[in-house]
């Protein structure tokens, strides 16, 4: 997992995109894959509990102006999305 960001200055307004990217999830039950469009080069069988393991990827966007005192708390944005896509992953039957 790697944390990422691109700071924009033009001035008077700052944008700053953060994010994390290749934060590995994994599901080991209630994850399914059928029902799809099958030719010569499907690999994998239907099954309808499967072991399901990925990386995945997210960017946020802060913008305001340099008039502002009050920076955004980049910890806390960072801690709150990966929280929040961790648990989306682990709480939807997919």
């Amino acid at each position: 997992e790697t944390r990422v960001s691109q700071i924009t200055y033009d001035g008077e307004n700052w944008e700053v995109i953060s994010g994390l990217k290749d934060l590995t999830v994994m599901n080991s039950t209630n994850s399914e894959f059928w029902g799809y469009v099958k030719d010569k080069y499907t690999t994998l069988k239907e099954a309808y509990d499967r072991i399901l393991a990925t990386d995945v990827s997210a960017r946020w966007r802060y913008n305001w102006t340099s008039d502002e005192q009050r920076m955004p708390n980049w910890e806390k944005s960072y801690e709150q999305a990966r929280k929040h896509m961790l648990q989306a992953f682990a709480e939807t039957y997919s």
